[in-house]
């Protein structure tokens, strides 16, 4: 069993009609306070011992069109169990 860290800077994209404020060719950055006005996803890491997410990387790119580019930075600690990864790995091959 091995633990490592990992920097993942993500972005999720999704569309929300009744954001729309005009065309796609309008947008607006939202962050901070603002964020904690409108949904944004839950992201779940599975096997991650522990995740930290960067508040000040929060950002919300909000398009004319409802659509949203949501991006943020997470710190996670995880661990691997190189046997099982290997010994499924093999399977995968020979299958």
């Amino acid at each position: 069993m091995q633990e490592f860290n990992a920097d993942i800077y993500m972005r999720q994209v999704w569309n929300e009609s009744r954001l729309a404020f005009g065309n796609k060719n309008h947008a607006l950055i939202l962050q901070h306070e603002t964020l904690d006005k409108i949904w944004l996803p839950d992201t779940y890491f599975e096997n991650a011992v522990k995740t930290h997410i960067q508040q000040e990387t929060r950002t919300v790119v909000l398009y004319g069109d409802g659509l949203l580019v949501f991006s943020q930075r997470y710190e996670r600690l995880c661990v691997i169990e190189y046997e099982i990864f290997i010994n499924s790995w093999s399977s995968a091959i020979v299958a």
